[in-house]
């Protein structure tokens, strides 16, 4: 099943750990941080594939002679943690898995930002290939 989670969280100026109880990771995410948005030279949108590298996350940088410009964050992005607990109920052996994306403190300005956040997961992933070929 497909299906959107939106949340928000108060940034503690550290990594952050969002835990997703599912059975799969998110297929994006995204997150805005609303406190940093007006400023300048702050990261305010990260973007987050499936597919990245461990560390790794696409950034919207506000700034003040480029206006809003891209940036790759390669060592302090998001990295997936999948942990499972294993629990003997009646005889039947059940897994709950935990998924957590570990969000590097680049992203944040300061303690205290506030962050906004939409984690998609998807049942299929379309690879449309080159269609420039």
């Amino acid at each position: 099943m497909s299906y959107i989670q939106v949340g928000h969280f108060e940034a503690s100026g550290a990594a952050v750990t969002l835990t997703f109880n599912q059975d799969r990771n998110p297929d994006f995410l995204m997150l805005v941080n609303a406190t940093q948005f007006a400023t300048t030279a702050k990261n305010v949108v990260g973007y987050w594939f499936r597919d990245y590298e461990p560390g790794d996350m696409s950034n919207i940088l506000n700034d003040t002679t480029a206006g809003m410009m891209g940036v790759a964050e390669a060592t302090n992005g998001i990295t997936v943690v999948d942990s499972v607990a294993y629990a003997d109920t009646a005889n039947v052996t059940q897994a709950t898995h935990t998924l957590t994306l570990s969000i590097g403190s680049a992203f944040y300005g300061s303690d205290s930002d506030e962050i906004f956040y939409v984690a998609v997961f998807a049942d299929k992933f379309l690879d449309h290939g080159d269609i420039n070929a």
